[in-house]
């Protein structure tokens, strides 16, 4: 049974260091999600980051703990916590990611920070964010395994694109 993490920061670090920041973010998520045996996805825009994990109850609240000590993330809210998932949303990606998007800041930015519940409305588009993205094609990746250690940054389609834009 899997359980699901879904949580919203500010971000503590300069725009001008995110990419450097978010690409180490990134390459210690690939080994340490494939050695928890979780799965799921990164986003980010303007400021603002949400992960959605996924996996067993003791990995989850093993990352929870971690990313709730992490000096750079600040008012950190969660959206969704639980167990009770039959199937993976993110079954391929150690921590999918696609650069930042208006798209997501737009939805991220009426998350109120710092507080334990959300308007219904919030918490839908947060999941709905979260679900496209993971239903999304990735066109000419191929899916790496959880199980070995693999992370892939998806390439966005055209259709992707025009949404950051």
């Amino acid at each position: 049974m899997l359980w699901r993490w879904i949580y919203v920061s500010q971000s503590m670090i300069g725009a001008e260091t995110a990419d450097a920041v978010v690409a180490r973010i990134l390459k210690g998520s690939a080994v340490n999600n494939a050695a928890l045996g979780v799965t799921g996805a990164l986003v980010m825009g303007r400021g603002r980051f949400a992960q959605f994990l996924e996996g067993s109850e003791e990995s989850i609240l093993h990352l929870k703990g971690r990313i709730s000590v992490d000096r750079r993330h600040a008012q950190a809210t969660t959206i969704e916590f639980g167990g009770g998932y039959q199937a993976r949303q993110f079954a391929d990606w150690s921590l999918a990611y696609a650069g930042p998007s208006n798209f997501f800041a737009q939805i991220l930015g009426r998350v109120q920070l710092g507080q334990s519940q959300q308007k219904p409305s919030v918490r839908d588009d947060i999941l709905m964010v979260f679900s496209e993205f993971a239903a999304t094609p990735q066109p000419g990746s191929e899916a790496p395994t959880p199980a070995k250690g693999a992370h892939r940054t998806p390439r966005a389609s055209d259709e992707a694109r025009e949404l950051r834009n």
